[in-house]
Formats: structure tokens, C-alpha cells, sequence
């Protein structure tokens, strides 16, 4: 397992560029353990961690606050709300002590940031719809679904499991996404390939790390390459991973869905 982790694209992009990713997944993580547990506190902690890339938490806090309010009460939701804010505003104190409007300076860098071609569901839409409304539309309607079956997951498998679904359906909802913020696939992967007792099962998850591999270097072919020519990669790994327990789930109980998404 932690071969196929290693050896998964994206992480090997992810640890050649220097990023945070895997450190933002594993905060995630924490977050909706210390949840699951009632410690608000320290799941908020991990969560305003987190948000140090906004951008892959667009699923995750929401579908954490809505399931507060659905499993418990408003006021619990507001509580989590308020302990994220408090840890934020302490973790970037040094930046407000250096400079006191340090974050104007940060708003006119993203406004000068030129428009990337990403490997993102957001910019394959942009660059293909026939007017801004129409794409704004397509991916906002894409959104809401991966939002409303994130905090369903949330609600349904507990936090822990609701994360794991969260951030592997944020590669796909994400706005802002890089192909090595694909790590967020891995505890979706990692949660499969555990999972997985069947020989098609194991012959399946080894078809999509090698389609992976394979389909990621002819993509970047002819140089230069171009990060947007991955876009389909979250594609395959989620739907791949999703028929993956799909053929696991067959032999126990009939397949139900609670063996696919539990």
C-alpha cells in the first residue's frame, strides 16, 4: 500500500515540487477524527491548519459544519465556526504583527495572479462552454452535487469516512487545483486498496495506478508540458476507485451501496 502510494503520480510531483498537500491532507484528517470524538477544540485546530490551502477545503468545512447541525444542533456548528476563527486569527499572528495589513498586500497578489491553465473541471469547462454564464452554471450545478454528497457522506459514515470521500470529490469540485493537489485521492485509495479482498478488486486498483502512470506521461506528450492536460486524472481514479468497492462489495451482501461508500 504505501509502495503504490509512493509511486502514485501525483505524490511524486507532490514531493519533487516541495508542497503541503499531504501535511494539509493529514491535518484534515486529524480534524474529522477529533470531531467524530466531540473535541471541537482540537478539530478545529487542525481545521484552520488546514485551511492554510483554502482552496482544498471548499468541500470539507462545509459539509463539517452541516454535519453538526443535522446530528446535533445549531449551536455546536457555531461553536466549531467560532474555534476555527480564533485558532486562524492566532496562527497568523506573526503576520498581523509584522505588518498590520499584510493581507491587502495578499488580495492584490491573487488579483494580479494571471489565469492558469489548470487541470481543473473549472478551466475544462471555461475553455470549452460558449459564453462565462453557461460555465458558471455547469460547474456551479457540478459543485453543489460534490458539496451536498460530501456532507451526505459526513452525516451517513461518520466524520472520518466523510473526509475521506470529501477530499477525493474536492479534486473533482475543486476551484483552484494543481495536479499535484491530487494527493487528496490517496486516503481514498489507501481506504480501497485495504479494503480489498477480491482478485478483481486487486486486479482493478492495479489497472488504475498503472492507467495512471502510464496516461500521465503520454499526457505531457509533445513538450512542453502543460498541467492542464491531466484534467482527467481525478476522473478516473474516483470513478476507477468507486467500481473498484463496487466489485468488492458484490460478494458481501449482494454489493448494497452501504458496501461501496461505507
Amino acid at each position: 500500500v504505501l509502495l503504490l502510494a509512493v509511486l502514485f503520480p501525483p505524490t511524486i510531483h507532490h514531493f519533487v515540487l516541495g508542497q503541503i498537500g499531504l501535511i494539509i491532507v493529514l491535518a484534515l484528517l486529524y480534524a474529522a477524527h477529533f470531531i467524530e470524538r466531540d473535541q471541537l477544540l482540537f478539530g478545529a485546530l487542525f481545521l484552520a491548519f488546514g485551511l492554510t490551502k483554502p482552496q482544498l477545503c471548499l468541500l470539507l468545512v462545509p459539509a463539517a459544519l452541516g454535519y453538526l447541525v443535522v446530528r446535533r444542533r445549531l449551536n455546536t456548528s457555531l461553536t466549531l465556526a467560532g474555534y476555527i476563527v480564533v485558532a486562524s486569527v492566532i496562527m497568523t499572528t506573526p503576520l498581523w504583527l509584522a505588518d498590520i495589513a499584510w493581507w491587502v498586500d495578499f488580495i492584490a497578489n491573487l488579483q494580479r495572479n494571471p489565469r492558469w491553465q489548470q487541470p481543473s473541471t473549472l478551466w475544462l469547462i471555461q475553455s470549452h462552454a460558449e459564453s462565462p454564464v453557461v460555465a458558471v452554471l455547469v460547474f456551479s450545478l457540478i459543485f453543489v452535487v460534490c458539496l451536498v454528497a460530501a456532507t451526505y457522506l459526513w452525516i451517513r459514515n461518520g466524520p472520518v469516512q466523510g473526509t475521506v470521500w470529501g477530499l477525493a470529490l474536492t479534486t473533482i469540485a475543486g476551484t483552484y487545483i494543481w495536479s499535484w493537489d491530487f494527493v487528496l485521492l490517496l486516503p481514498l485509495l489507501i481506504d480501497t486498496v485495504a479494503r480489498a479482498k477480491r482478485l478483481g478488486t486487486i486486479v482493478g486498483l492495479l489497472a488504475i495506478w498503472l492507467g495512471t502512470f502510464v496516461f500521465t506521461l503520454l499526457s505531457l506528450q509533445p513538450p512542453p508540458p502543460n498541467n492542464a492536460r491531466l484534467w482527467w486524472l481525478p476522473y478516473w481514479v474516483f470513478f476507477g476507485l468507486v467500481a473498484c468497492r463496487r466489485l468488492e462489495a458484490l460478494g458481501r451482501d449482494g454489493g448494497g451501496t452501504d458496501q461501496v461508500v461505507g
